[in-house]
């Protein structure tokens, strides 16, 4: 089985292991480390649940790696 391309968009008229494998699949690529990043991937939800391509079984999720701040670029917040 081959990986599929990001973003994903499931096909509901096959069977569920073909047209969804892994239940769940992300709907955006990576987040960078912006505000208007993090929405954008929230935003690529929307259209494929108003599509009915989101549902139970077959999830989109955005893509949601954690942006890491050094303790020197953040000394108030990281406690130092």
């Amino acid at each position: 089985m081959q990986f599929p391309q990001v973003p994903f968009k499931p096909d509901p008229s096959l069977p569920p292991a073909e047209g969804c494998p892994w239940n769940f699949y992300r709907s955006s690529g990576d987040v960078r480390a912006s505000y208007a990043s993090v929405l954008g991937n929230l935003a690529t939800v929307m259209p494929l649940h108003k599509a009915n391509l989101s549902y139970p079984g077959c999830w989109a999720y955005p893509g949601a790696y954690v942006v890491r701040l050094s303790v020197r670029a953040c000394p108030s917040v990281c406690g130092e």
